[in-house]
């Protein structure tokens, strides 16, 4: 597993953290990990869930916060924290930070190297996902560009999170939660889609989205505008893509205590069957309270707390039903205004546009419809922070497949298609260098530069900016004007059309 050499160290110290990386590739174990840590390592006290949840606590609970600042050791006891919070006081004191009162030491504290390399074995995790390799050339292209646009469109801490799945599916109508921040405008719930009714077109489905993908069709999962936990076959849901695609999917829950028991059996079965992490999504003080009670540091330890509650320091997008908001800038003014007192720069700095974490197809089950998708920021054009290509209906599995396929055929070139006249992205300005050309928006500027052909590239960067000349044009004035043959003048094209600054074709609003 790729991580960083500070992490690596860290986990070469620490026998816990080697036990836990061991974890992510054994599932027993990790099941033990979880369900009864003294069989493994011979206490019930994990430092690194430890410091998780004194993380949680601070990013989510007001409270705390303030405790921190006024009496940290009784704090820390009264939440029941078997911590010293002394010995991760980097983590919490940042007027301590800030006037550089803490020494090495402080910032190098056991428990602060723990939790960060446990952080980065997480994220090297996640990065498979983004560096998963489709056996389908058309998708396994379309999806590459849409990961390069996303990195130059996106705010770059948004963009560094979103892992590009290859396909989700949603397994009701609505959901039944209402998020008032919800980025991705979930409808009202209308019910789930039945597991016994709708078996043999799911399974179809899941088969030909198999066979067109090849292998990273393992990284769908079965979520989207719906809560997962609405359908009460789920888990059937569940074990079936793992069947077929060869992986149990992440599960992100809005409703970890409707039903406790169901939820810990959820966490039990994805573990033994090998999903890494999952996800509560916390949306009340009281339900934060609650699912720190009913659930103990090391039963939490591979579930994330996506903190969305009042009080949380957590930042959210503005997407969905929260663009432009008032309580999303009211929202927005306290947390900057908490994070002045207690994170860093970068934090501070950060500005989420979009939840939308697919560059594939999004299948519903219930309206029996596929989408063709990608992450964007959230725009009057695209308000739920993801770009919808096409839609197409289908009433089977075998349509569903047979839908799939012409989705690609239509919207993934591998090549520009020579008819379509060019442009860059709508929201790349473009401007003219003495050797070649620079596009910059709010977040990125990219430099497109050849000191040895100046003049070339400067006129290619022309012409499409002008967005009236298809590729056959560009390149035969590139021809007339330089004397660049077709084949390199559309080598230059389609090395724009990777990297993802011209904008695709066929996008529709969402």
């Amino acid at each position: 597993m790729e991580i960083d050499v500070g992490a690596r160290e860290t986990i070469s110290a620490h026998r816990e953290l080697q036990v836990i990386e061991a974890s992510l590739e054994d599932h027993e174990l990790r099941l033990r990990l979880i369900t009864d840590p003294k069989s493994v390592l011979g206490t019930e006290r994990l430092l690194t869930a430890e410091v998780k949840r004194f993380a949680e606590l601070l990013i989510g609970n007001p409270i705390f916060r303030k405790g921190l600042q006024e009496n940290p050791r009784a704090t820390t006891e009264a939440f029941g924290l078997r911590l010293d919070p002394l010995q991760v006081r980097a983590m919490w004191d940042g007027q301590a930070l800030r006037e550089g009162r803490l020494t090495d030491a402080d910032l190098q504290r056991d428990g602060i190297r723990c939790l960060n390399a446990f952080n980065e074995l997480k994220r090297a995790f996640a990065g498979r996902m983004l560096s998963a390799v489709s056996s389908n050339v058309a998708f396994d292209a379309w999806r590459r560009r849409q990961i390069a646009r996303c990195r130059t469109e996106v705010d770059p801490a948004n963009a560094s999170a979103i892992v590009h799945a290859p396909a989700t599916f949603e397994l009701a109508s609505g959901c039944s939660v209402g998020c008032w921040f919800c980025g991705v405008s979930a409808e009202k719930y209308r019910g789930a889609v039945s597991y016994a009714a709708i078996r043999d077109d799911w399974l179809a489905a899941l088969a030909g989205l198999r066979d067109e993908l090849g292998p990273i069709a393992s990284k769908a999962f079965l979520y989207w505008g719906t809560e997962p936990l609405d359908n009460p076959d789920y888990e059937k849901y569940c074990l079936d893509l793992k069947a077929v695609c060869g992986e149990f999917p992440q599960t992100t829950t809005a409703i970890p205590l409707r039903d406790v028991e169901r939820t810990w059996e959820v966490i039990k079965l994805s573990t033994r069957e090998g999903c890494q992490i999952n996800r509560f999504s916390i949306l009340t003080p009281r339900v934060l309270h609650d699912t720190l009670a009913h659930f103990t540091p090391a039963q939490l330890l591979f579930v994330e707390l996506v903190l969305h509650n009042r009080g949380s320091l957590m930042v959210k997008a503005d997407a969905g039903r929260a663009r432009n908001s008032k309580r999303l800038r009211e929202d927005r003014e306290f947390v900057a205004v908490e994070l002045g007192e207690y994170a860093s720069p970068a934090l501070q700095a950060a500005r989420p546009s979009t939840i939308a974490c697919v560059s594939g197809f999004l299948i519903n089950l219930a309206h029996k419809e596929i989408r063709l998708i990608s992450p964007c920021s959230a725009s009057d054009e695209h308000p739920d922070g993801y770009i919808v290509f096409e839609r197409a209906a289908f009433a089977d599995g075998r349509e569903a497949v047979a839908r799939l396929r012409e989705l690609i055929a239509r919207h993934m070139p591998t090549q520009l298609d020579a008819a379509t006249a060019l442009s860059f992205r709508g929201d790349l300005r473009y401007a003219a260098e003495d050797d070649g050309f620079v596009l910059r928006n709010e977040f990125d500027t990219i430099a497109i530069r050849n000191k040895a052909h100046p003049a070339l590239m400067q006129r290619i960067g022309h012409l499409i900016h002008e967005g009236l000349w298809n590729a056959d044009a560009i390149s035969a004035a590139l021809g007339g004007e330089f004397g660049v043959a077709d084949a390199q003048a559309r080598g230059l094209l389609n090395l724009l059309f990777d990297k993802g600054v011209l904008r695709e074709r066929a996008a529709t609003s969402s």
